[in-house]
């Protein structure tokens, strides 16, 4: 049985956080070299183990919050507001692009995988950002993560179809509106709660039990 903690990350986490995303960088390569680094402008969700006595950060996923840097994704594709309007794309005519999240990077330590805790992390931190008053995020992910993201329900995401060729790899652009996918992501957070009860979650969401 899995065991550990999921919560928002702290100031003093900000450390554990550089070692992940180092080994993340050393062992997958940031296939774009941008992957984003700004502890200030992220929310992290984090997956924390206790090991004799002492506590240890394993696992983690991010989103970015808008700043002056551009996204990763307006970075990839540099012309997606001359090519789409912001508002029709969403469906949101009072959106702004201060209003987006960006889905960032998602690592766990090796011992911790295949025990679908990064599609919890990352579901359990998008139904946070939707209590935050978020409305939309997007993210840039390779086939293997579109994978992990269609095991934690149907119809999450809207491919807009930019994409992108990396080596061997082929990135697609998509985007997740949160309001209307917080049912899907709260049945798959319910259902990984009554099956891996060790887990114990400290993420402040709408837990309607």
């Amino acid at each position: 049985m899995t065991q550990g903690i999921i919560r928002l990350a702290k100031a003093e986490d900000e450390v554990s956080i550089r070692r992940l995303q180092m080994l993340f960088s050393t062992e997958i390569d940031d296939p774009f070299g941008i992957m984003e680094n700004s502890f200030e402008h992220s929310y992290f969700a984090v997956f924390e183990i206790e090991n004799n006595c002492k506590k240890s950060i394993v696992g983690m996923v991010s989103l970015l919050r808008a700043y002056s840097k551009p996204f990763i994704f307006e970075q990839i594709f540099p012309d997606i507001w001359d090519r789409f309007n912001l508002q029709k794309l969403t469906g949101y005519f009072d959106i702004t692009r201060d209003n987006l999240l960006e889905g960032d990077w998602a690592y766990l330590e090796k011992p911790y995988r295949g025990k679908a805790l990064v599609g919890a992390l990352w579901a359990a931190l998008l139904v946070y950002a939707y209590h935050q008053g978020y409305k939309i995020s997007f993210t840039v992910n390779n086939q293997k993560s579109i994978n992990m993201i269609n095991k934690i329900g149907p119809n999450l995401y809207k491919l807009i179809g930019l994409s992108s060729h990396v080596g061997n790899d082929h990135y697609n652009l998509m985007m997740f509106d949160l309001p209307t996918i917080q049912d899907k992501l709260y049945n798959f957070i319910k259902t990984l709660r009554r099956e891996e009860p060790g887990i114990i979650w400290q993420l402040p969401m709408d837990c309607r039990e």
